[in-house]
């Protein structure tokens, strides 16, 4: 367990470098289509390497790709990325739609946060409950609706 901590702090890391190439790329939606490209991978890796019952119980049922600790790691890192790419271009979108009010920003900020634990204390409460494909699907729904909300904030931020 701990390993894993090392290996999303390692992809935490990568996903800020990949953001700061921002400075040299002028479109964020690399950035973003990066990190959706990566969450679709993680996911996928999960739903091969681990059997479909394995969030609710220990379970020795067949899985499609044999597990092993590297690919595990490696979605670690993939999902570490992920992390630091969409909250550094949440946070940099935020600053840019609130510019003109600055009072609001922290206001703006605090709100998206709250939002956030709020569904993350909603995804707890259920993922011992439902089988894995289930909380791909729903973990896919939500990152395809997300990505697809920040580019048309991005896009209503970029014509005003």
């Amino acid at each position: 367990m701990g390993l894993v901590v090392i290996f999303v702090g390692v992809g935490e890391i990568l996903g800020s470098a990949i953001t700061n190439l921002r400075r040299w790329i002028s479109s964020t939606g690399l950035a973003t289509i990066f990190g959706y490209i990566g969450a679709v991978l993680g996911v996928f890796f999960c739903l091969l390497m681990l059997p479909p019952d394995s969030p609710i119980r220990e379970t020795e049922r067949p899985t499609y790709i044999q597990p092993s600790v590297e690919l595990g790691m490696f979605v670690a890192v993939l999902f570490g990325m992920v992390d630091a790419v969409w909250n550094t271009q949440m946070s940099v979108l935020i600053g840019d739609v609130y510019r003109s009010c600055p009072d609001d920003i922290p206001v703006a900020f605090a709100l998206y946060r709250c939002i956030q634990s709020v569904l993350a204390a909603i995804t707890f409460s259920y993922c011992n409950q439902l089988l894995l494909q289930w909380q791909v699907l729903i973990y896919l729904l939500w990152a395809t609706l997300g990505v697809g909300c920040y580019f048309y904030a991005s896009w209503l931020q970029s014509t005003t």
